[in-house]
């Protein structure tokens, strides 16, 4: 577009808003006040700082970036949000090391920035002090390939300095780890984190490495790395004399600054004030903060009538009349001198119709006799849709029409010119949303299964059931010293299991909470039970097999290739897809485009994106199949979100979508029964009343469950039933443990969601007794930034004298009140209320459990959180986090009250698994710590109490992939797995200290290399060491050896192995024949030669076996 478009009248816009140093607007819609604050920046070719509410959605960012390259992109003006740090400054945690990057990345870019620059800031962020404009180069720490850097100096830099912190393993923003010459980081500000391979002090590489694989991916020339905290050097320099800065000192030029819609802006000053109590040094009062642009002219932006803030407010005035009377604006405290100003800028007139279609609303904007418009879609999908809308249609005035790709939150009109640009957004009623990348992936550490903790009960795979003391050094058979876990057993019998041999070691599970009895070392009784468990599991192996050949047998519908419709409804998608969603639409279209019936778990976090994945499928299953699907879901609640969900997101397309729950009235449900059967509706949400018997499809091709746990047993049974021959989806983020495992048994495809949505941050949880301070400041904190909270009581005879209790705690604020023995329509609106409207916290029972999407909720409290389980503390506290906001989980316990040891460990596993990619961790704690339960079948619960469940589901996998194979039910105890081969060296068969310094790390890398089933995954290990440990020892290799005779031991049935160095010797079992032998080995100095002269000796004697008999 032609910038002359912005003439308004016989003046410029920039001129026009020019003319009055102080100027208040009214009822600008979000394009009309991102002009107005690009014409300042532009005019003064200086910068521009709004402060906007806390709740910005990212509107106007959206706005004034794609404005900015329409009107304005030969000035390339600079927009960026600046985020306030989310805790307040006069608390006491450092904020997020997002944060702390993000706001160091946009300090950094603004004073390298020479041109125009607008900044969005909130309140919060306004008084905020930041380091001074002069320390950033100091602060910036810049590295290169090849440079010169005191290895040990840097460390200590990026240690006390740059305030990072120290682990064993580089898996989330602000941590390093050191091995030998190799430094892991992850800088706060980039999304990727890097390996520093030293040479001495020369650092010769920098790679980029998977935070989930940990291997390097490609080499970078350098890089950058600023900041991981930001208080500790603010608190420093004030120590020192120092003063802070504000952040108009990083911005070029002379400052304009713009207060939008004041009436919100103002609550949050209160709000701040309020949570406040005293001042603090890292803030600025407003005052002083006002003084810094005693020399800059100011905008006010009002949503609500002018006349409210202005008490001598005629009229508005155009500047191009003559000049405004000034009038006394009354904010913050404070008297502003501001002049009313009218813009020409408009927004679209109301349409007649309630609820008009798109076509008709194109319809009514034909009428208005425009001269140019400009129609601007965010997607090809929008403008397809848009275009198809437009059809027949003849627009007044022979008007120009353009299509423009961009995003642009509502419509504008540029009355004098007649000319418009039309947002399909506002048309389509959808919210423009901005998301920040914060990283890339995420790492969900793989040690979920071989986390072992001092007093943990453990099971060894040939010894039976122990408790684990801990590690102790001893010398081994070669005289060297090594790493044992020390194994305690009855009548105080111990056995020393070298490190090297731990995945033989697992924690125990059972059904029960009560303690198993120790297994006595050296008795019959061990090889007893596991014997009994093998027969026992052929059986149940079996009956699960036939559940899966019926399913295979049956077949299932095979879906076309994504049509024309498919790829313009995942176009129309507003967010970017992580990389595990896109993995997961993967694998469900690849299910759906085979023969056999999908069933297919997908496990994400709470807020992960799951929801976008069970549409894809449904859509698909409708428009490029032609079927019925049926999404069942827990709760009214979450039905109807599901509902609301799916409608915004298929409205465009001619699907046919409809709610049946106990909301819905008798004579709306038996019409959408009705429909049902008469292949009218194409997708049905709804509660457990799906599952009764008078549902009845016409073609019914695919069932989503959500939360499938949460159902009963008669529910699961008709579930079961029904799946067979139709695809079905799961979906959870505490999946129970048969469902789980059955995945990890390869029963169910599975596909895990552990990358967070772009801009997610992890759920800060606190345990804290029932003390009215602690709530006060958390409420309090939340409505200072503009934000809503939780609070579960799940008692209705009391909750509303609990909301007496909070009334006092927060007076200012409007509690609400929701719970399941309320009418449906009256807790919806509650619901919607809280969502959309004036209601700062809600006081809920546990209704809100399951799927209450309020993105604006960031705190919860949850009390007598000791009385609830895991799985449901887990999904309470995924009420909040769901928004690009820090969340703050409290776990409330009742004051001088001793809680059960069970209450405590639920508790303590949530706070240790408040980051990402907690629920998969969780359902394995949850298990432990209530015991296994009869989840496999009553009649397999006393095998699991036998054995204990992680042993118990090793030796069933083994035994299916043994039956699948065509093993007979007698032998296939006798064939050894790569776990139950026993190797004896003469050879070092661990990894030094020197080579794998933290003793966690070599712990689950036993592990993963000893349940490895084939030499390719091994290799894979042997190069990731490498990757990231630097070149293997010698005497390290001899490990690896080890491990790769072990494989090729169990693939050809043989149980034990002892590598001499003057001979090996081998006890193996063929076609139902034991055999022991020994044979000569000639001197060989290196691992890889005896490992191929041992496979080539190994080979020969099985084969002289074979040829005997």
């Amino acid at each position: 577009m032609e910038k002359s478009t912005l003439t308004m009248g016989t003046k410029s816009l920039e001129s026009l808003i020019s003319c009055e140093n102080s100027a208040i607007f009214q009822h600008l819609s979000s394009p009309a006040k991102a002009l107005v604050a690009l014409a300042h920046a532009i005019s003064s070719s200086g910068s521009t700082i709004i402060v906007t509410k806390e709740s910005e959605d990212g509107a106007l960012e959206a706005d004034l970036n794609f404005l900015s390259s329409m009107f304005y992109k030969k000035h390339s003006v600079l927009i960026e949000t600046f985020p306030s740090w989310e805790e307040l400054p006069f608390g006491k945690t450092n904020p997020s090391p997002d944060i702390v990057g993000s706001r160091f990345t946009k300090l950094a870019a603004l004073k390298e920035h020479q041109g125009p620059s607008i900044l969005l800031v909130t309140m919060g962020a306004f008084l905020q002090k930041v380091v001074k404009r002069s320390s950033m180069d100091q602060l910036a720490l810049n590295l290169k390939g090849g440079d010169s850097v005191d290895f040990n100096t840097l460390i200590e830099l990026l240690r006390e300095d740059l305030g990072y912190q120290e682990c064993s393993t580089v898996s989330d923003k602000g941590e390093f780890a050191v091995r030998g010459g190799i430094i892991d980081i992850f800088p706060t500000n980039d999304k990727t984190p890097y390996r520093l391979d030293f040479f001495g002090d020369t650092l010769e590489l920098i790679k980029a490495f998977n935070p989930l694989t940990q291997k390097s991916e490609k080499n970078v020339a350098e890089i950058s790395l600023l900041p991981a905290l930001e208080r500790p050097l603010l608190e420093a320099g004030l120590k020192l004399g120092k003063n802070l800065s504000h952040l108009a000192d990083y911005m070029p030029g002379q400052t304009h600054l713009i207060f939008d819609d004041i009436v919100a802006v103002e609550e949050a000053y209160i709000a701040i004030n309020d949570a406040q109590k005293t001042k603090t040094p890292l803030m600025f009062s407003l005052s002083e903060a006002l003084n810094l642009f005693e020399k800059s002219s100011m905008s006010f932006f009002s949503n609500e009538h002018i006349s409210t803030h202005l008490p001598g407010f005629k009229t508005m005035k155009d500047c191009e009349e003559r000049k405004v009377e000034p009038l006394k604006l009354e904010l913050f405290e404070q008297s502003f001198q501001v002049a009313p100003i009218r813009l020409p800028l408009l927004s679209l007139p109301p349409f007649e119709k309630e609820g008009a279609s798109v076509p008709e609303k194109i319809h009514a904007i034909a009428q208005l006799e425009f001269e140019t418009l400009y129609f601007v879609t965010a997607t090809q999908a929008e403008k397809v849709h848009l275009t198809k809308a437009m059809e027949n249609l003849s627009f007044g005035n022979s008007a120009k029409l353009h299509f423009l790709e961009g995003t642009l939150s509502h419509s504008l009109i540029f009355a004098p010119s007649k000319t418009a640009i039309i947002s399909y957004a506002e048309l389509t009623e959808k919210e423009i949303i901005k998301r920040e990348t914060w990283r890339q992936s995420y790492q969900t550490p793989t040690t979920v299964f071989h986390q072992i903790e001092k007093g943990d009960l453990v099971v060894h795979l040939h010894s039976g059931v122990a408790k684990f003391m801990g590690f102790e050094k001893q010398k081994n058979h070669l005289h060297e010293e090594q790493e044992f876990m020390t194994l305690s057993y009855a009548e105080g019998a111990k056995l020393f299991v070298p490190l090297s041999q731990s995945h033989l070691v697992s924690r125990y599970i059972g059904t029960k909470t009560e303690m198993p009895t120790l297994t006595k070392l050296g008795s019959k009784k061990w090889q007893q039970a596991k014997a009994k468990v093998q027969k026992s599991i052929v059986g149940y192996a079996k009956e699960l097999l036939d559940l899966e050949a019926k399913r295979q047998a049956q077949g299932g519908f095979v879906y076309r290739a994504d049509s024309e419709e498919m790829i313009l409804f995942e176009e129309d998608f507003p967010y970017t897809l992580t990389v595990d969603q896109r993995q997961a639409i993967l694998d469900v279209k690849a299910d759906m485009l085979g023969s056999k019936a999908m069933d297919r778990l997908i496990c994400g976090d709470v807020g992960y994106g799951k929801t976008e994945v069970a549409m894809r499928a449904a859509f698909k299953a409708v428009v490029d199949g032609g079927k019925q699907v049926a999404v069942m879901v827990p709760t009214t609640v979450l039905a109807s979100q599901h509902f609301d969900s799916f409608y915004a997101r298929m409205k465009d397309f001619p699907i046919k979508i409809a709610l049946l729950t106990r909301m819905i009235s008798a004579k709306q449900a038996a019409q959408t029964l009705e429909d049902l059967e008469n292949g009218q509706v194409d997708i049905i949400i709804g509660t457990h009343r799906l599952a009764s018997k008078d549902i009845k499809f016409k073609d019914l091709g695919m069932l989503i469950i959500d939360e499938e746990q949460r159902f009963g047993v008669r529910t699961k049974e008709h579930l079961k039933k029904s799946k067979v021959g139709i695809d079905c989806l799961t979906l959870s983020a505490t999946p129970i443990p048969r469902t789980l495992y059955s995945s990890l048994i390869t029963l169910k495809s599975m596909s895990q969601i552990s990358t967070p949505p772009q801009d997610r941050l992890p759920i800060k949880t606190i345990i804290a007794q029932t003390d009215d301070k602690v709530i006060e400041a958390g409420l309090l904190r939340e409505l200072a930034r503009g934000g809503k909270s939780f609070f579960i009581h799940n008692r209705v005879e009391s909750i509303l004298a609990k909301k007496a209790w909070l009334e006092k705690l927060v007076p200012h604020a409007k509690i609400a009140v929701g719970h399941g023995q309320m009418p449906a329509t009256q807790l919806d609106t509650i619901f919607h209320e809280f969502k959309h409207g004036s209601i700062d916290i809600l006081l809920a029972t546990t209704i809100v459990e399951n799927g209450v999407d309020i993105p604006n909720a960031n705190t919860i409290f949850i009390d007598k959180a000791d009385t609830y389980g895991v799985a449901d503390l887990y999904q309470l506290r995924g009420r909040v986090g769901r928004w690009k906001r820090l969340a703050y989980a409290y776990f409330l316990v009742p004051v001088k009250k001793e809680i059960s040891e069970e209450a405590r460990q639920r508790l303590q596993a949530l706070v240790e698994n408040s980051g990402f990619g907690g629920g998969m961790k969780l359902a394995m704690r949850d298990l432990e710590i209530r015991g296994a339960g009869d989840i496999l079948g009553v009649k397999q619960s006393g095998m699991v109490a036998s054995v204990g469940f992680h042993f118990y589901c090793k030796m069933l996998k083994k035994t299916i992939s043994e039956l699948k194979k065509g093993a007979s039910d007698t032998n296939i105890e006798t064939i050894p797995s790569i776990y139950e081969v026993k190797v004896d060296s003469d050879f070092p068969s661990h990894f030094s200290h020197n080579y794998i310094n933290h003793s966690n790390i070599r712990l689950e890398i036993y592990h993963r290399i000893g349940d490895v089933e084939n030499g390719a995954d091994l290799t894979n290990i042997q190069d990731e060491l490498i990757d990231r440990f630097g070149p293997l020892p010698e005497k390290d290799q001899w490990f690896f050896a080890l491990a790769s005779l072990r494989l090729f031991a169990a693939s050809n049935n043989v149980h034990y192995l002892k590598m001499g160095k003057q001979k090996l010797t081998l006890h193996y079992t063929r076609k139902k024949q034991t055999g022991k032998v020994s044979v000569p080995m000639p001197k060989v100095a290196r691992p890889e030669e005896y490992t191929k002269i041992a496979k080539e000796l190994i080979s020969r004697v099985l084969l002289m076996h074979q040829n005997k008999y």
